[in-house]
């Protein structure tokens, strides 16, 4: 296969991939190793630890979630085996069989999986290229009578849509006023150098919010930073221990020392130019389609031409040795849009991020006739 431009699940960052911004990280690793073992005892790290982590451990995580916006206690930051985890842990938590969880009308496939996985009713929320739009959650409220919302304000996945701070403001008075528990997924919100304060500050007696890095540091690092209210921190630390009993301390440790030595914030740089120079490149690439994304993303949404259809196109590429997905597969409630995800972080590098976008731009120009029978 060519090439990827997008990954389902956004895990692009997972390939060894983002070369330009991706320090060597075998020898980062190694140093870091190497530092450990220098300073011996290290059988702890390989004891059973607290479920929700180590005081320390917590420390950092509350250090890093205030980098982006949001000043908590260690006491309320619990540590779980990275964003899959922490999703499961929290909406697990939050709702069960026959419950409503709200989300974005397109939303992380997981989110998906998860609602069937705990049996509960997945219902979509209007948005437009600033997010959920928070009059179509006032009207869900009302409706639904939801347990809980799902959103990731800050470069929503799939569309890249970044709420603005006043609707951010809006939409917690909003579940305030509904008393709707939200979870706040806050992967990609390192990438924006300027942004805004996470919605659950607006009503911090509802929020539980979480980070991972795995995207801003490493794939393999298998650690999310959870903040919860003071009064559910009993009942998370529990599915954690239900779940996982606990994040691996070993990578943990490597977190708080990456964290404090500077290397996460020089990665976090590193990741936010290469994906500027990634989107300008994919909108030349795509000049005179459709093409929406912001401008630090990782993700972008390619609008097909009519007649395309989003399953016919990515069948055809497939065929040209290029992945994407369409929108259906980030469709909570089964009605998608006429549109196809790039994840641009997949690629090796530039170069190939360049020839997968040759031919996406080829195929968009072509008319759909004759690959009618591709399903």
């Amino acid at each position: 296969m060519l090439a990827s431009v997008d990954d389902p699940a956004g895990a692009g960052a997972r390939r060894a991939g983002l070369d330009a911004a991706r320090a060597d990280s075998d020898a980062l690793l190694g140093n870091t190793l190497r530092s450990l073992a220098a300073d011996g005892h290290l059988g702890h790290l390989l004891d059973y630890q607290a479920h929700r982590g180590q005081p320390e451990h917590r420390d950092t995580g509350a250090a890093w979630v205030a980098r982006h916006g949001l000043d908590v206690s260690p006491e309320q930051v619990i540590l779980t085996s990275g964003g899959q985890h922490a999703m499961a842990v929290l909406l697990g938590s939050l709702a069960g069989p026959g419950d409503t969880l709200l989300c974005e009308a397109l939303t992380y496939p997981s989110v998906k999986a998860l609602a069937d996985f705990f049996r509960f009713d997945l219902v979509g929320v209007a948005l437009d290229e600033r997010g959920m739009i928070p009059e179509a959650f006032d009207e869900a409220c009302q409706t639904y009578r939801p347990k809980a919302l799902f959103s990731m304000p800050s470069l929503h996945n799939p569309t890249g849509a970044h709420m603005l701070e006043d609707r951010r403001r809006t939409a917690a008075a909003i579940a305030r006023r509904h008393r709707v528990r939200t979870v706040e997924d806050d992967i990609y919100g390192f990438l924006v150098e300027d942004g805004h304060a996470p919605l659950v500050s607006h009503a911090p007696e509802l929020g539980f919010y979480f980070l991972s890095l795995s995207k801003a540091m490493a794939p393999g690092l298998r650690v999310s930073y959870v903040a919860v209210p003071r009064d559910q921190v009993a009942a998370v630390t529990a599915a954690v221990h239900a779940t996982a009993y606990m994040t691996a301390p070993l990578m943990a440790e490597i977190a708080m020392r990456w964290i404090g030595d500077g290397t996460g914030a020089r990665m976090v740089e590193s990741y936010r130019r290469e994906a500027i120079a990634r989107q300008a490149l994919t909108r030349e690439a795509l000049r005179g389609f459709t093409y929406t994304a912001h401008p630090a993303g990782f993700h972008g949404i390619l609008t097909l031409p009519e007649p395309w259809t989003p399953g016919t196109f990515v069948a055809e590429l497939r065929q040209r040795g290029v992945v994407l997905s369409p929108a259906s597969a980030f469709a909570a409630d089964g009605t998608a849009p006429p549109f196809v995800r790039l994840c641009l972080s997949c690629t090796r590098d530039r170069a190939e991020l360049a020839r997968a976008l040759r031919i996406v731009a080829d195929l968009a120009s072509e008319p759909p006739q004759a690959h009618l029978a591709v399903v």
